[in-house]
C-alpha cells in the first residue's frame, strides 16, 4: 500500500529522471556572465576551428529569447534556404538528428541551427530544445552549443555535464560577473548530480518492489558515472574600445582571480567587426585570437576523448 508521500515522490523523480537521462556525447556549450561579450561569434569561430581539426562539426544556438536568436544573420546566412528553430517541431520530444543536419544551412561546410525570434510565433518549448540536441550529438559530429548567458542550462541540464566554455571579459566587473556566473554553474550542476541520484535510488526501489520471481537479485540503476564540478575553460576576451588596454585586466591576474587558468586571449578586432555588422559574417581572425581558438579547441578535444564511456552505479 502507497502512503501518501509517495506519489510526491515519484512525481519528483519523474522530473529528476528527465534531466538525469540527459547524456550529449561530443558536446560543448559556450555562454558568458554578461551579453555584449561576443559569445555567439566566440562560437562560430571555435566551430570553425573545430571542423578543420574533426572534419565535422555542427552549432547550434539554443539561448532562444523572445528578444534573443540571429545566429545566421551574424553568419551572413539570412538568405540561405534551411530549417530554422521555428521550422522545428518535436510533439514527441525525438528528431531524426541526420535528417536534421541535411536541412539546416550551411556556413562553410558547417551546419547552422539558428533562431530568429522576429520571425518565431514562439520560442521553442523546453522538450524541443532538449530533442534537437540530443538528436544533433548523436550524429558523430561535434556539437558547439551557443548557449548565451546560461538560460537554457535550466532546461537542457544535461549541458552542464559537457564541457563549458565561459568567455569572460578581461575587466574588473567582467571578472566579478564571470566568477559568480562559475559559482552558478556550480550548484546548477549539483542539482543536477542530486537528480540523477534521486531517479537512480527510485528506479532500485520500483525494480525491487516488482522483480521477477526468477530474478531475486536486486537491480542496481545504471547511470553514466559524472564529477560533481563543471568541465570549465576560460577564453579571456579583451574589452572593446580601450586604449592601448588602458584598465583591461591581465591574464595572469585573471587566472589568480578566477582559480582556474586562462586557455587565451581573443582580441577585439574593428575589421571583422565590420564585417559582421555588414552581414558578411566572421572572415579572419588575427594570430593572437586564432591561437587562442586553437587553445580552446584542443582542450575541447582533450575532455572529449576522456569522456567516461562505460556505465556505473551512483
Amino acid at each position: 500500500m502507497q502512503t501518501q508521500a509517495q506519489p510526491q515522490e515519484y512525481r519528483a523523480a519523474v522530473t529528476a529522471e528527465t534531466h538525469a537521462r540527459q547524456v550529449f556525447t561530443d558536446t560543448v556549450s559556450v555562454t558568458s556572465a554578461t551579453g555584449g561579450v561576443g559569445t555567439s561569434t566566440i562560437a562560430a569561430l571555435l566551430t570553425r576551428e573545430l571542423h578543420t581539426a574533426m572534419e565535422r562539426c555542427c552549432l547550434a544556438e539554443i539561448d532562444c529569447r523572445a528578444n534573443g536568436g540571429g545566429l545566421d544573420v551574424l553568419l551572413g546566412l539570412e538568405h540561405v534556404q534551411g530549417k530554422r528553430w521555428q521550422d522545428i517541431h518535436a510533439p514527441l520530444a525525438q528528431l531524426d538528428g541526420s535528417a536534421l543536419l541535411e536541412e539546416l544551412p550551411s556556413w562553410e561546410d558547417i551546419s547552422v541551427l539558428a533562431f530568429n525570434s522576429w520571425l518565431a510565433a514562439q520560442p521553442p518549448q523546453p522538450f524541443e530544445l532538449v530533442a534537437a540536441v540530443e538528436a544533433l550529438s548523436n550524429q558523430e559530429c561535434g556539437l558547439i552549443v551557443d548557449a548565451g548567458q546560461g538560460e537554457p542550462f535550466d532546461h537542457v541540464s544535461g549541458l552542464l555535464r559537457s564541457p563549458i566554455v565561459i568567455a569572460a571579459e578581461l575587466s574588473v566587473l567582467g571578472l566579478a560577473r564571470t566568477k559568480a556566473y562559475m559559482a552558478w554553474l556550480q550548484r546548477m550542476l549539483q542539482q543536477s548530480v542530486a537528480a540523477q541520484r534521486l531517479a537512480a535510488k527510485v528506479q532500485r526501489r520500483e525494480d525491487a518492489r516488482h522483480k521477477a520471481a526468477s530474478a531475486r537479485e536486486p537491480h542496481t540503476a545504471q547511470v553514466i558515472q559524472i564529477s560533481a564540478k563543471p568541465q570549465i575553460i576560460v577564453l579571456g576576451v579583451m574589452p572593446r574600445g580601450t586604449h592601448h588596454a588602458r584598465g583591461a585586466v591581465t591574464a595572469q591576474d585573471a587566472e589568480a582571480y578566477l582559480g582556474v587558468g586562462i586557455a587565451g586571449v581573443v582580441q577585439y578586432e574593428p575589421k571583422m567587426c565590420s564585417d559582421l555588422l555588414e552581414g558578411l559574417g566572421p572572415d579572419r581572425v588575427s594570430k593572437t585570437t586564432k591561437k587562442a581558438l586553437r587553445q580552446v579547441a584542443q582542450t575541447v578535444i582533450d575532455h572529449w576523448s576522456q569522456a567516461p564511456q562505460g556505465k556505473q552505479a551512483l
